[in-house]
């Protein structure tokens, strides 16, 4: 399963980094400052399975092209 990480305080957190690729080794953390702007999060979650999100705008439109999603995770 791979998972898609765009929280930033998840993502700066060596400790959550590391227990999640425990369990996921083909996790993905992005590297942006802020939020990430929409067109960064579309190629971003593309072929993910999970994505684990932080104050990022998730709508229908941006569901309806990750029709494989699994799991939406809201971490904060």
């Amino acid at each position: 399963m791979k998972i898609a990480v765009s929280a930033s305080s998840f993502c700066k957190n060596q400790i959550l980094r590391s227990e999640l690729l425990q369990y996921f080794p083909n996790a993905k953390f992005i590297d942006s400052k802020g939020v990430p702007q929409r067109h960064d999060l579309i190629s971003f979650y593309k072929g993910a399975d999970g994505i684990i999100v932080g104050t990022e705008k998730i709508d229908q439109n941006l569901l309806k092209q990750f029709p494989h999603l699994k799991i939406i995770s809201k971490y904060g």
